[in-house]
This record gives structure tokens, sequence and C-alpha cells, in this order.
């Protein structure tokens, strides 16, 4: 085992550190391939942790686990990425050390993690534990409030607060959201209110699903310094902003606590009424509150239809009830409260996908050339173009948006393009989505986070887009809807400013703001989870997260985190701790 550590891990690295070394005294394939020896080193120690599960297995096995590992390797050296762009012989030896060190290091760790560490029976839980583990990210979130007093907004969070001053309503952003912040402003008509029940919204949330991990055995420790990391996390601030991107990550985590209970229980859970009715519930209310939701929401509860196949009736009743009521409501909605419909959003995913033709200087038919020539009379069908943000190309100047009303001639182009240069359409995408899977921010993303600027009059603020508030609403209902910004901590308004700003910067987002990292880290989390528990249903618990990010991965229109805020949460609250999910002698309670 030793000597096969030394070989996989060491040989090749020592070899590119050699190559290298000769070849120029610092190029960047030099310090790659000496970082690949440190990585190798600590793979091959643990490796000798995890060695009686490598010795107890089969040759078969073996081999699975190596073409696997290799597999996992190359994946990680995409999402960081690590891939060196070097061409000729010396471009791909090191890519092959780099993809055989992570390789070895993924089944070093695999190895030692899925030891069966067996305990005797959950962890007690006290009635108040959820409230506790909560706490850290409620005080966060309190001092965010004091400090960015009433609320941080934007252009769409003025557009649906200027529908709940006014009553007219329309459900580009989802009526039922915007039903939502009218149900709370009854209470008291202040973007403050809104803040509170976010907030006490994520922080109950969060303490519920730690909570949950303790009971199933995850060291107490190990579960409060996850509390106070998520609290301490730049991307916590998005509590105070008025976001439907808020509500669907409360929404989010509770659905994957929801799934673990069901794995923890091996099924047990949905045989009770209370439970189902819950997962109904938030099922449903995730389906509505956004408007690419239903895949993460519905694709979850059908997943579980088809794993628990004893419990497969209620969970078809539930997936059918969800349905019915997500249909249901919006329909009821719209026609008793007289909301605008929506206009189609797909054109506008797809001109953005024009643009990215117009910059790859695609020959256009005639036909085709109108079209962009009405899209954007003034520069002759010249698109603007950034893959990371839509708005660079539908608010440049002169751009028609009213155009996208009609979703045919845009979507025949659009069609044609496909077909004619598909590789420009694939390279867009991958561009736009970039921020849901690669874990790393290249210094060109612009990575849109929650960052203060400075008012009119110098003051830091996260209020943006007030104009339209000023433009929806008459003198008399602007005087009533108007925030007025209070801060009570305005001595932590700078350097709070200068926080945010600086963590939204690449060198530090993907850590601070990104979903990729921890998407992978619940993803790897959850394996550990089923591979120890000897259930693969475990791997259920990630789904909702995953689900969510394909949907982004394919219809995604800019790099922003609130886009990736249910992952980002979800994946630091729940990724790590299920490493430390241990087995259980007993068989599962309910």
């Amino acid at each position: 085992m030793a000597l096969m550590g030394v070989v996989l891990a060491l040989a090749v690295p020592v070899a590119m550190f050699v190559f290298f070394a000769t070849l120029d005294p610092v190029p960047r394939g030099f310090l790659t391939a000496l970082v690949s020896v440190g990585l190798g080193a600590v793979a091959w120690g643990s490796m000798t942790v995890g060695a009686e599960q490598w010795r107890g297995s089969s040759p078969s096995r073996r081999l699975g686990a190596a073409v696997a590992a290799l597999s996992v390797g190359s994946l990680l050296a995409v999402v960081v990425p690590v891939f060196s762009r070097d061409g000729g012989v010396a471009g791909a030896l090191l890519n092959v050390a780099v993809v055989v060190t992570l390789a070895w290091l993924f089944l070093a760790a695999w190895c030692a993690l899925i030891r069966r560490v067996v305990v005797s029976d959950e962890a007690p839980q006290r009635r108040w534990d959820w409230l506790a583990f909560g706490s850290p990210m409620a005080a966060a979130l309190l001092l965010h409030l004091l400090v960015w007093w009433p609320a941080g907004m934007s252009s769409d969070s003025f557009d649906q607060w200027a529908q709940v001053a006014s009553g007219r309503y329309s459900d580009w952003h989802p009526a039922a959201h915007t039903f939502l912040l009218w149900l709370i402003t009854r209470v008291w008509f202040s973007p403050v209110a809104v803040v509170v029940v976010q907030s006490l919204a994520l922080s109950g949330t969060a303490g519920w699903l730690l909570s949950g991990l303790r009971r199933l055995g995850v060291p107490s420790a190990a579960v409060w310094a996850t509390s106070v990391f998520i609290a301490a996390l730049p991307g916590t601030v998005i509590g105070v902003v008025i976001w439907k991107d808020v509500a669907f990550a409360a929404l989010m985590m509770g659905l994957t606590g929801l799934v673990m209970r069901v794995a923890a229980s091996g099924g047990a859970a949905l045989e009770r009424h209370g439970f189902v009715a819950a997962c109904i519930a938030v099922v449903t209310w995730s389906a509505l509150v956004r408007s690419n939701a239903p895949l993460g929401a519905f694709g979850s509860l059908a997943l579980l239809t088809v794993a628990y196949r004893r419990q497969w009736r209620p969970l078809a009743e539930a997936l059918v009830v969800c349905l019915v009521l997500w249909l249901g409501t919006r329909t009821m909605v719209v026609s008793a409260f007289h909301v605008e419909p929506a206009a189609a959003k797909l054109p506008w995913w797809q001109v953005e996908h024009l643009a990215a033709h117009s910059a790859a200087g695609t020959e256009l038919t005639a036909d085709e050339r109108r079209c962009f020539e009405q899209l954007s009379p003034d520069t002759d069908g010249k698109l603007a173009y950034d893959p990371y943000r839509i708005d660079a190309t539908v608010f440049a100047p002169g751009f028609q948006r009213g155009v996208l009303r009609d979703t045919q001639p845009v979507g025949g182009v659009w069609a044609s393009l496909l077909r004619r240069r598909p590789m420009v359409n694939v390279e867009h995408q991958l561009l736009a989505s970039q921020s849901t899977w690669q874990i790393t921010h290249p210094r060109e993303m612009w990575f849109s986070t929650v960052r203060p600027a400075e008012d009119a009059s110098g003051t830091p603020t996260l209020l943006f887009g007030e104009n339209v508030l000023r433009d929806a609403l008459s003198p008399e209902q602007l005087a009533v809807a108007q925030p007025t910004r209070r801060p009570k901590i305005p001595v932590l308004m700078g350097p709070m400013m200068r926080w945010l700003t600086r963590t939204s910067e690449p060198a530090f987002s993907w850590w601070a703001w990104g979903g990729a990292l921890p998407l992978y880290l619940l993803v790897f989390g959850a394996a550990v989870a089923a591979r120890r528990r000897r259930d693969w249903r475990w791997l259920l618990v990630a789904a909702p997260s995953v689900l969510n990010t394909v949907g982004l991965l394919i219809f995604s229109v800019s790099s922003e985190f609130r886009f990736v805020a249910p992952t980002f949460f979800v994946g630091f609250l729940v990724g790590p701790l299920l490493l430390l999910v241990p087995a259980r002698a007993s068989s599962p309670e309910t």
C-alpha cells in the first residue's frame, strides 16, 4: 500500500517537477508541479489512514474506485480550474500530473471518510436546539439590519414595493411573493417588517437544519462551528435585502431538511400525515416564489417517489396535490386580484445568445439581420455583449426591449443560429452559468453580490433603483412608501461597505459568495453519508440544490449571488457536516 501510494501520488508530480525545473527556472508549471508534490504527500498519508478500506476490496472494486477517482480528478481539474492551457507535450504531461494527484487525493479522502463509524443511538435533542443553533445567524442579520436600516433594496425590490403600495400587480416577479410582502406589511408598512420576517425564516430554518444534524450524531462542536461560520460569511447579508431569492433560500433549506429526515428514517417519516403536509407546503411555496423553482421543488419530490417505493403512494399523492395547488394558486391569484400576466421571459434568454453570435461574427441572412436591426437600430444590429450580465445587452443605449414581447422573431432567429453554429450557444451558456459550476471566479467575471455604494451625499447605502418607485406611484403614495435611511449604527457603515466590496472581488468571491464550492461540498458530503450509512438514498439530500443548479446551468442570464444563494446556504450548512454523520447500530426511528 505504501509503495503504491508513493508511485501514484508522487512519481508523476516529481517527474514534472524535474522536467519544468530544467526547462525554465520559474514557469507556472514548475509551481504547479511543486504543489502537486505536496498534495500527493498529503494524499498518500490520508490513504494510509484508509488503507483498511482499500485492502478489504476486491480487484474489480479497486479498479472501479481508480476509474471513479480519475473521473473526479478530471472534473476537479475543470471546475477549480487547474488545467494548463499550454500546448505540446509539456502541457499534456502537466495536466496528467494534476489529474492523477487530484484523483489520488480524492480517493484517499474517500477511503478515510467512509470508515463505518457507529454510534449506539442518535444524540439527544433538546426542544430549543434549533433556536440556539440559529442564534448566530439571527445575531448577524440583526447587525446588518441595524447598519443598513431599513433594508437593502434593488430596482426589483422597489418594483414589488410599488405594487404593494399601489395595489396594481404584475406577475413579472411572482405574484405569490408580492402578496406575501403585502401580507407582512399589513402589520407594519415598512421594509423593516419584511426584513424581520426574512431574518427569522433564514435563521430559524438554518437552526432547524443544524439541530437535525446534531440529532443524527454530528458532534456539537462541529455544529456550533458551522453555525458561527455561516453567520460570519458576507453572503449572509442577503437576508436584509428584499428579494424573492431570500424566501426561496429559506424554503430550499427547509426542503433539504425534510429530505434529510426522510433519509435518516429510512422513509418511515413519510408515513406521518403531518410530515407529508409539511412537504406539500414547502414544495408548493418553493415553486410559487420563484420562476425557476419548480424544477428543484417538484423534481425532488418526484425523485423521492421513485426512491422510496414502499411509500410511493403518499408521495405521488403529495406531488399531485402540489401541482394542483401551484397551478390553482397562480390561476386564482391572477384572476382574483387582476394581476397583469408577465411577458414571456424566454426571449430575454434567447437575445443574449443572439448577442453572443453578434460578438462572434456569425454570418447572418437578410431576415436575421433585419431582426438584429430591429433590436438595436442605432448600432446597425450590433448587439452589446457581456456573457456575465444580461443588462449589458438589454439595457444598452438604443436597445428596443419592446421587440422581446413578441416571441416569434427572436425565437426563430435563435433556433436558426443554433443549428448553424451551436458551439457559440454552448460556449456562451457555459460562461453565463460559470458562477454556478466553476469554483474560482475569473478576473473578467462580473459577479453581482450585495455590494453597497455611496449615494449623492456620500453615505453608504444598500438602496438602489428608487426611481422605479417614483415612476410608479403618485406623490401621495410615494410619501407613504418611500423608505427612509436611518442607520442605527452609522459608524459601521464604512467598514462594512469596504468588507462587502472587498470580498466581492474575484480573489475572494468564490468562497465568500460563490455557489459552486458549497454545491460540491454538499454532493461529496451526501455521497460519504450514503456510503457510510449503506443507503444510496442519502444522495437525495443534495437533490434540491443539484436540480436548482441544473436549471441555472441551462437558463442563467447573469452571474449573480442571489441566484445561487439557496445552494450557498444549504451547501455550507449541510455539506461539511454530512461528512461527520455516523452510521447507526440500531434501525432508524421515525
